[in-house]
């Protein structure tokens, strides 16, 4: 009996799920949230069982030479990663660019899908927020504009961090974007002993902010006649950067300058401490306590009372939780608050409670890494299902451009990013 060839040949397994993730990023090189937060995610990845690569590449855009020799270190990370495994891209506009006009490093995400391998992007910082008469700053709108485009035709999965950001994705025809809260890189360090300070102490965690509005606070000081309390401005960028000026001359035109403190850079254990010897923290950023702040994020974990200024990127799950004292952005309600939450302990001591239970429930490290978990699997079911394939339009453009035979192009591609010691 004659044995056909097809009959004759093993029983092929199916395939299986891959676990390994590469996260990658162009980042600051000195302190950096977007390294932070992609350290801290990867190793909850690891937590739940996937291999996860870390490429974090610094760069401060301000060397073209070296922000272009970042921009090939990404594209040959893409041509280095398996086929089989997923990446996890952090992407914030300012780390791909020189001086803020983007560079190719943006077309990173292009060149994996290009190779059929799917994109989990992590859109921290988008554009510049608006247009501008002057030159240079509308050259990098519209230079970040189109990044941001190239960056979302070479992504399978948008994630951003807060609903309106989510929204912007939706009008550029991302329906499938998913939204995950930023959570605090600043672990909670229980055994330290709280600073402790003879004055009622509001703190400020983040005050560089072009939408901040110190005189909002320090007006609100001025109005109660507080002279027996201190604002201790917490953590970076230090007391001699432009910001803090910035919050020293607002101080003082309040005629409460004396009352003003800036801790400088601290370490993460002595800045929990300093977190959690406040009596209560005053967030001061005019577009609203949003999901997307890291130090918002910090100050929950840390379960402290917070007054935040109402604004369009206003959280409405925590606004609705209670979780935070919402005002207007007017001196006089901020005194109110200020005033009535002094006035009361047990309101001071509940509204800290509910800060750290919402964060338990809604804003955890654990949290974030099964959502992009879940985002990795139906990633690479489809894949596995046949479907995801086929690069967007964009990205197999990209890939005919590199040579008529990819594999060839792709091995050639290799041999000139490889350092000559490897």
């Amino acid at each position: 009996m004659t044995t056909h060839a097809a009959e004759a040949q093993p029983a092929v397994a199916p395939p299986r799920l891959a676990q390994t993730v590469h996260t990658v990023a162009s980042v600051l090189p000195r302190t950096c949230g977007v390294r932070d937060f992609g350290v801290l995610l990867a190793a909850e990845l690891r937590e739940v069982g996937f291999d996860v690569e870390e490429s974090w590449l610094p760069d401060d855009g301000r060397d073209p030479l070296h922000t272009l020799g970042v921009a090939l270190q990404h594209f040959r990370v893409a041509l280095r990663t398996p086929s089989d495994a997923c990446v996890l891209w952090n992407y914030a506009s300012y780390g791909y660019a020189f001086r803020g006009i983007s560079f190719p490093g943006t077309l990173f995400g292009l060149l994996c899908r290009a190779r059929g391998v799917p994109v989990i992007t992590v859109l921290h910082e988008l554009q510049p927020a608006r247009r501008s008469s002057d030159l240079r700053v509308a050259l990098h709108w519209a230079t970040q504009r189109i990044a941001l485009r190239a960056v979302l035709a070479g992504t399978s999965t948008p994630v951003v961090t807060m609903d309106r950001r989510a929204d912007r994705l939706r009008q550029l025809g991302r329906a499938d974007v998913r939204v995950v809260p930023v959570f605090s890189n600043i672990p909670v360090v229980a055994a330290a002993a709280p600073e402790v300070h003879e004055r009622f102490t509001i703190g400020v965690l983040g005050f560089k902010s072009d939408n901040m509005r110190p005189e909002v606070l320090f007006g609100a000081l001025q109005q109660l006649g507080w002279h027996d309390v201190r604002v201790s401005i917490l953590g970076g960028p230090g007391p001699d950067s432009p910001a803090a000026g910035q919050w020293r001359d607002a101080a003082e035109a309040a005629g409460v300058g004396d009352l003003v403190h800036f801790s400088g850079i601290l370490s993460a254990d002595e800045l929990s401490r300093r977190i959690q010897g406040c009596d209560v923290f005053a967030q001061m950023d005019a577009l609203g306590a949003s999901s997307r702040r890291g130090t918002i994020a910090a100050v929950l974990a840390h379960g402290r009372p917070m007054v935040t200024l109402d604004g369009p990127d206003r959280w409405n799950a925590l606004a609705a939780a209670d979780a935070v004292c919402t005002v207007p952005v007017d001196e006089v309600a901020f005194a109110e608050a200020l005033d009535r939450l002094r006035r009361s302990p047990t309101e001071l001591a509940d509204l800290g409670a509910r800060a750290a239970s919402f964060y338990e429930r809604c804003m955890r490290p654990e949290m974030a890494a099964q959502a992009v978990a879940g985002m990795v699997r139906e990633q690479q079911t489809a894949r596995l299902a046949g479907a995801g394939q086929v690069p967007v339009k964009w990205a197999g453009r990209f890939s005919r451009k590199l040579a008529p035979d990819s594999r060839a192009s792709l091995r050639a591609l290799r041999a000139k990013f490889r350092p000559a010691d490897s």
